[in-house]
């Protein structure tokens, strides 16, 4: 079954087109002390879901990498698009350290 992980607004998101980037900062979207939950009941796969504020079509993001500094600190957090095997229409999602 598909649980989504939480939803978010795309409101709450920048959005480059050409990069094909939503960018936020994590205190943005955060519940609790976690952002991100498990997308399928079955697997442990983690992301989230964003909705468009204005079509209220509702895409999920899978978790990919999390990038450091040189001291090891955490700069931000990279999703994909869910079932999107990285096409050319693929958008991605990036979640700043603040």
């Amino acid at each position: 079954m598909i649980l989504g992980g939480p939803k978010y607004s795309t409101k709450q998101f920048t959005y480059n087109k050409e990069t094909r980037t939503f960018v936020t900062e994590g205190s943005t979207i955060q519940h609790g002390n976690r952002f991100m939950g498990q997308l399928y009941d079955d697997a442990c796969d983690e992301g989230f879901t964003l909705v468009s504020h204005k079509t209220g079509v509702a895409v999920m993001y899978y978790y990919v990498d999390t990038v450091r500094d040189a001291e090891g600190d955490i700069i931000k957090w990279t999703f994909n698009e869910a079932g999107s095997n990285g096409g050319n229409y693929c958008t991605c999602v990036d979640v700043y350290n603040d």
